[in-house]
C-alpha cells in the first residue's frame, strides 16, 4: 500500500492485494499526466482511488460508498487531493450513478452482489462510461468447478486467509433462502459484460480466486450498423 496508509480491514484478507492493484494500474494509460475522470464503486476507505489519484496526477475521482464510517475514512485518506475528489453517499448497486466517466473501477465489492444485481451494475457502468471508457474490476471469484473451488479454499486455509463461507459455499445453481446466489463465476460475468456491449473483455490477472478483469465501451466507429431494408 501507499506508505503510511493502513490496509482497509475488508481488504486485509487478500494475500495478493498489492499485485492486484499493480495490475489494475498496468491496464490503464501509461502516461501519468493523462487526464481522465473515474468512478469508484463501493470505494470504501479510498484504497483504489488513492492509488489512481497518486499515479495519474491529472485525474478527478468520484467515490460512491454506502457506509458512513468508510466515507469518513475516505475523506481523511483523500483530503490531500482537494477538489479532485467527490465522495457520494449511496449503495452503488441501488442508486442512479453519475455519468460521463472515462473509467469505472471497483475493488472487492462485486462478489457480494447477487446475479441479477451484478448484471444490472454492468449495464449501469456501461451507460455512464464515455465511448472508449473502461470498466475495471478486481475481486474474489468462485472456482468454475467443484474441484477447483475445493483447491481454492484449501489454498486459502493454507495461507491463513479468512474464508467467507457465506459466499464461497454457493454453487452456480444454488438458491439460499429464496434469494439469488452470490459469487463471481468469471465465465458468466465476462459473458454478461459482452452481452451488455463491452469490448475487449478479458481477465488481466488471476491468482487462484483473486482476479482483475475489464471491458471497454466501444467508440461509435466500432459499432456495426445494419441497413434497414
Amino acid at each position: 500500500m501507499t506508505p503510511g496508509r493502513d490496509i482497509e480491514p475488508r481488504l486485509g484478507q487478500i494475500p495478493c492485494l498489492e499485485e492486484m492493484l499493480d495490475r489494475m494500474i498496468a491496464v490503464l494509460p501509461d502516461k501519468p499526466d493523462q487526464a481522465f475522470r473515474f468512478l469508484d464503486l463501493g470505494g470504501g476507505a479510498g484504497t483504489v482511488s488513492e492509488r489512481l489519484l497518486t499515479k495519474f496526477t491529472e485525474t478527478d475521482c468520484t467515490l460512491i460508498e454506502a457506509t458512513e464510517a468508510e466515507r469518513d475514512q475516505a475523506g481523511e485518506r483523500l483530503v490531500t487531493f482537494g477538489d479532485r475528489v467527490t465522495i457520494i453517499d449511496g449503495d452503488f448497486a441501488r442508486v442512479e450513478l453519475p455519468r460521463d466517466f472515462d473509467l469505472v473501477v471497483s475493488l472487492g465489492r462485486f462478489h457480494g452482489l447477487g446475479y441479477i444485481e451484478r448484471r444490472a451494475v454492468y449495464r449501469a457502468a456501461y451507460s455512464v462510461l464515455l465511448p472508449g471508457g473502461q470498466l475495471l474490476v478486481a475481486d474474489q471469484v468462485q472456482g468454475p468447478t467443484e474441484r477447483l473451488e475445493a483447491i481454492y479454499q484449501t489454498a486459502q486455509v493454507a495461507d491463513n486467509v479468512a474464508v467467507d463461507q457465506g459466499v464461497l459455499e454457493l454453487s452456480p445453481s444454488l438458491k439460499v433462502e429464496g434469494r439469488e446466489p452470490k459469487g463471481i463465476f468469471l465465465n458468466n460475468d465476462l459473458a454478461w459484460m459482452a452481452t451488455v456491449g463491452f469490448r475487449d473483455v478479458d481477465i488481466f490477472y488471476k491468482n487462484m480466486r483473486y482476479a482483475v478483469f475489464a471491458g471497454r465501451r466501444p467508440v461509435a466507429s466500432e459499432h456495426t450498423f445494419s441497413t434497414l431494408r
